[in-house]
Formats: C-alpha cells, sequence, structure tokens
C-alpha cells in the first residue's frame, strides 16, 4: 500500500508519545500499512503528527516492544507479518464481573456467588507468568467504559461476564478493532460475533421444569426477571418446551432486577391454583421461602420451589431450596482456554461452549 502523508489530528489529550503510538497502531492493525511494508521514516512521522522526533522515535519503540513493528538499523521501520505479530507478548488477562444485586436485607456474601470463575482463569495462566486483575461493575454503563479502558490497554487479553447494551456492544467492538484476545461469559451478545462460554441454560430449564413434572405438578408459574439477555431466554425456552410434553400449564409473571412482588405470587398462586414454582434465579427464590408463609403459602406443603444458581444461601434456607448449580469453575477454565488459544495464534474466535448444570435435590419441592 502506497504511504501518505496526509495530516492528521493534533494530539492533545494523551501523552504526546501515547497519542503518536495510539494512531500507529490502528493504522497497522487497520491494514494502512500492510504486512512486512517500510511505514515512513521518522521526519515524515513527525510532520504528520505535529510533533517532534523524539516522540515518534519513543511511540515506535513502544510498538516495537509490543512486536507490531521491527526496527532495522540502515533500513528502516517495518510492519511485521500477522504470524510474527501473533507471538504479541500479553502479560495481563483482565477479569470483568457483575456486581449481583444487592437487596436491603442482603450481606457481602452475596459477592461470593459465580465461585470458581476467576479462580479457574488464574489456575489456567499461573504458570504462564501473567497477572489476573478482575474488575467489577454495575451495569451496562460501567462495563461499556471498562471495554473502551480494556481497549486502550496494552499486553493484555479479557474474560467479561457479558450484560446487554449498546455502549457494551461498541466497546467489543472497539476490542476487536484493536486486535485484543477476549471471551464473554454467561450470554451472548446480537450484534458482535465472538467467543462465549456459559451455561447450558436450555437444557437447565428443561431439567429444573422435569423435576417439577415428574414430581407430578400440572399447573405451574414460572417467575423471571426481564428477559433481556440470552441466557434468561434459554432459560425460559427450555422450561417451556418441556412443560409442553407434558400438556401442563404454566403461567408467566415478570418481575424487576429488584424483589418480586411476593404478595401478587401468592394472589396468583391462589387464584390459579398453582402448585408449583420455577423461579428462573435463586434470589428470586430465596424471597419467596422468606415471605410466602406469611402470605399464606407454606414451601412446599403448598407449592413446590426450584431455582436456578446454587447461591450458597439456598443450602441454609428453611426449607433448602433445590435448584440447579452452574459450574463456574469449568465455565472460568473453559473461557480461559479460548483466549490462551487466541493468543497463541493471533487469531479471533467464535467458539461456543454451553456447560451442563447438575441438578441439586434437597426438601423445596415435593411429590403430589
Amino acid at each position: 500500500m502506497t504511504n501518505t502523508t496526509k495530516p492528521l489530528q493534533p494530539i492533545i489529550s494523551q501523552t504526546r508519545c501515547e497519542a503518536v503510538a495510539e494512531q500507529l497502531r490502528n493504522l497497522i492493525l487497520s491494514g494502512h500499512y500492510a504486512e512486512n511494508e517500510k511505514i515512513p521514516p521518522e521526519r515524515e512521522l513527525a510532520v504528520m503528527f505535529r510533533v517532534n522526533r523524539l516522540t515518534v522515535s519513543k511511540a515506535l519503540s513502544s510498538l516495537a516492544n509490543e512486536e507490531l513493528l521491527v526496527r532495522k538499523v540502515g533500513s528502516g521501520t517495518y510492519v511485521k507479518q500477522r504470524s510474527e505479530m501473533a507471538g504479541l507478548k500479553i502479560n495481563l488477562i483482565n477479569v470483568a464481573m457483575e456486581l449481583p444485586y444487592l437487596g436491603e436485607d442482603s450481606d457481602e456474601s452475596s459477592l461470593l456467588g459465580r465461585p470458581g470463575l476467576a479462580e479457574a482463569v488464574y489456575e489456567c495462566f499461573r504458570n504462564q507468568a501473567m497477572k489476573v486483575a478482575v474488575s467489577y461493575y454495575r451495569d451496562d454503563r460501567e462495563l461499556s467504559a471498562l471495554l473502551f479502558q480494556f481497549a486502550r490497554e496494552r499486553n493484555s487479553a479479557h474474560i467479561i461476564w457479558y450484560v446487554p447494551g449498546s455502549g457494551v456492544s461498541d466497546g467489543l467492538r472497539a476490542l476487536q478493532k484493536r486486535g485484543h484476545a477476549f471471551c464473554l461469559v454467561d450470554a451472548r451478545d446480537s450484534e458482535v460475533e465472538c467467543s462465549c462460554v456459559g451455561t447450558d441454560n436450555r437444557l437447565g430449564g428443561q431439567l429444573a421444569m422435569r423435576e417439577l413434572l415428574e414430581s407430578g405438578h400440572r399447573s405451574l408459574l414460572y417467575l423471571t426477571n426481564p428477559m433481556t439477555r440470552s441466557t434468561l431466554k434459554d432459560r425460559y425456552s427450555g422450561a417451556w418446551s418441556e412443560a409442553e410434553k407434558y400438556g401442563a400449564s404454566v403461567s408467566v409473571m415478570e418481575c424487576g432486577f429488584g424483589a418480586p412482588d411476593c404478595e401478587a405470587v401468592a394472589a396468583l398462586i391462589k387464584e390459579r391454583r398453582i402448585t408449583a414454582v420455577f423461579a428462573g434465579n435463586d434470589s428470586l427464590a430465596l424471597r419467596l421461602v422468606a415471605e410466602m408463609p406469611a402470605l399464606g403459602v407454606s414451601i412446599p406443603e403448598d407449592v413446590s420451589l426450584i431455582g436456578f444458581d446454587d447461591l450458597a444461601a439456598t443450602q441454609f434456607c428453611r426449607p433448602p431450596l433445590s435448584t440447579m448449580r452452574q459450574d463456574f469453575h469449568r465455565i472460568g477454565l473453559a473461557a480461559a482456554e479460548i483466549v490462551d488459544g487466541m493468543i497463541t495464534t493471533g487469531e479471533a474466535a467464535t467458539s461456543v461452549v454451553n456447560i451442563a448444570p447438575l441438578l441439586v435435590r434437597r426438601k423445596s419441592v415435593r411429590a403430589v
């Protein structure tokens, strides 16, 4: 590709060296400078970026350290072949995790959800002299900001617990544009094609609903948060398909991401003579366990109940809650292996891996 000396925007917000390196990096990764192509000499780049030659020289050295460029004494600076770029030195793995919703009566132990995921990532990379850093976010806006921050970093790869949002999709595109290795965890993005590892939620929905159906229940309630994520849609789809096989009647109630309206749930149970509830996550189920008795609904005497996630509290509530356990350790290992493969080969991956959940039987389900 022919070199040009088209002037670029003046350097303002970043340090001059970082900004020059950033713009050159984008030109290389976008293909403006082809593989093995000699880039313009320092004096021309200094004119293009309106900086001095020392700043350009430092920026080129930085990109050479990232193994995007190779500097040949007496010849010039060249773009490396893609196969050579595959050896880009990654020394940081970012793990981005969503903070669970904390209700008024929740404690910090709720933050121990998804046990084993970050530990599995560390286990995978600990022998490769890589640092694993865990960052928490509260919503899609904070995740979006994290992704754009990650995109500005160098020598890093990412494992991202996904929540939907237009800014999140834009952040993932920024990671792709800048050549970062990353894998989503838990849910898929409908707009960005990339690797994702999570629970087989459709299978989980089938197994949980089957447990209730095989216990004799035919009038059921499916209680769920808004189905904005692929995980919740898949969970519901599996439960519904299983109920159809048995000719069961299933009512569906959506509630916000806070506590369910237990009075409305109790009223619906009595009105429609519902004998079993499948709660789409344990947080919803635990709230029912706590409040249903005061509303005249006993578990499991009046209504059987099953949840999803196997939070730590589910084994200690009264009655202990039947639920679906997600294997976050295996999920973390699978995501880490995908990212490790991307780092090794330098190639993007679009793998989708679903890990089967495990049915945990306790005392909240009874036969009728």
